[in-house]
């Protein structure tokens, strides 16, 4: 349902990705460099709405994949503590359907954690690739 909502809203969001200031400044609320900060802004300037909201709506659903279920490679699959509950619940799913794929929930963080808390994610990522599990 979250999809849907974000594709109807995606004409009238995607126009802030127009405003550089506003998405540098999101990029300083991530810890961007001024140079990563402008390659963002830049970047997000190009976006229209149709890439924008396909962005949403063309995406990998795990409900459309009953093979999903049958993938043996390690996955790893995270989200915040602080996301909204249907993430946490598509989380939950994807262990439940897979023993292969390790989920985990980091206390204290939102759905911007990648950029806000690299210090917490990245030694799991690196332990992630070093042994697999």
């Amino acid at each position: 349902k979250s999809i849907n909502q974000y594709v109807g809203l995606a004409k009238y969001t995607s126009m802030t990705l127009k405003w550089k200031w506003l998405v540098k400044l999101q990029g300083k609320y991530w810890h961007y460099t001024d140079a990563q900060a402008q390659f963002m802004a830049d970047y997000a300037a190009k976006i229209t709405p149709e890439q924008y909201a396909a962005w949403f709506k063309y995406r990998l659903r795990l409900d459309d994949s009953p093979q999903y279920a049958d993938v043996t490679l390690p996955m790893l699959a995270i989200c915040g503590s602080q996301e909204v509950q249907e993430m946490k619940d598509s989380l939950a799913e994807l262990g439940r359907r897979n023993p292969h794929c390790r989920t985990l929930i980091l206390p204290g963080v939102n759905h911007d954690f990648p950029m806000r808390s690299a210090q917490q994610l990245n030694p799991i990522l690196l332990d992630f690739l070093r042994n697999g599990e």
